[in-house]
């Protein structure tokens, strides 16, 4: 008989603990005796829930802490995932900003270095330089202090939880199993006296090492989420603060490339007059023989 077949008639009997494999007569095969429900793997016994031949207990309480627990951890993750990528973003952003001013800087003193343009671009160059350069110095490092280790050492929990979780499971099995057992031999008593002893002894010391996971897991995970808030609270505020770092000195180096230009930049910006003057150097581009004019 093949393994499909001892499964069926595995499951189909209502004796589990005396199921025997088929007889030689039956495919040659030996007689052996089914493992009994503590001694059945974790599979199997899901197996054999699925198809109804072991009542599952049904925790409401602990399946919505675990449904929480899922949401904040998948949470923190993306937390993670996104963090690192505005530090990279801030990188790149910076490094972007220092090459095109390198290359304005070009523009402008192959045209006339002593020009206020020319000064300006240079000054523009300086400054987001040493704003690139301030990235390491002064985000980088303290970013990765309070806010991406923090995040780690958080996700590097999940997995220690998980292996509660699952142990927990594997309990609950052996409870629901042991109990299953319990109760046939309650409805169909066996002709040895020491069998109903012995499985009582089997779900009593079941039940007591799942009940000792399950509370243990239902008090705790609500506690380990509830401490969210007092964790990351550093972990936001510094990260306003460099936030708030970071765009004071963009400012102030930023700034200073202003007094290169003429008063009026401003205001001619603000009335939409600086747009018209490009759009009139771009006609005197299109003008000329080879940008297209006919």
């Amino acid at each position: 008989m093949s393994w499909a077949g001892y499964v069926l008639e595995f499951l189909g009997n209502s004796s589990i603990q005396e199921i025997r494999k088929p007889s030689r007569h039956h495919g040659g095969r030996s007689s052996a005796v089914l493992p009994a429900f503590h001694s059945l793997t974790p599979a199997y016994l899901q197996l054999l829930q699925k198809t109804g031949q072991i009542e599952r207990t049904i925790d409401r309480e602990f399946a919505e802490e675990e449904s929480k627990f899922k949401i904040y951890e998948k949470e923190c993750q993306a937390l993670q995932k996104d963090s690192k990528g505005y530090l990279d973003a801030m990188r790149a952003m910076t490094a972007a900003q220092a090459r095109l001013a390198d290359t304005i800087d070009t523009f402008y003193s192959a045209s006339d270095k002593s020009s206020e343009s020319a000064m300006a671009a240079h000054a523009y160059k300086r400054g987001v330089e040493d704003l690139d350069t301030g990235i390491g110095r002064e985000l980088d490092a303290p970013y990765r202090t309070t806010i991406m280790e923090p995040l780690g050492k958080m996700n590097a929990y999940f997995p220690v939880v998980h292996e509660h979780i699952n142990k927990r499971n594997k309990k609950l099995l052996d409870y629901d199993a042991a109990r299953n057992r319990l109760n046939k031999l309650i409805a169909k008593p066996s002709e040895d006296p020491t069998k109903l002893p012995k499985a009582q002894q089997e779900h009593d010391d079941a039940k007591e090492v799942f009940d000792m996971l399950n509370e243990q897991l239902i008090s705790e995970l609500p506690q380990l989420l509830d401490l969210r808030v007092p964790f990351f609270d550093p972990s936001f505020e510094a990260m306003i603060r460099m936030q708030c770092k970071f765009a004071e000195e963009g400012y102030e180096k930023l700034s200073g490339v202003q007094r290169y230009f003429e008063d009026n930049v401003r205001d001619d910006y603000a009335a939409g007059q600086l747009d018209a003057q490009v759009e009139n150097v771009l006609q005197e581009m299109r003008e000329l023989s080879i940008c297209g004019a006919s």
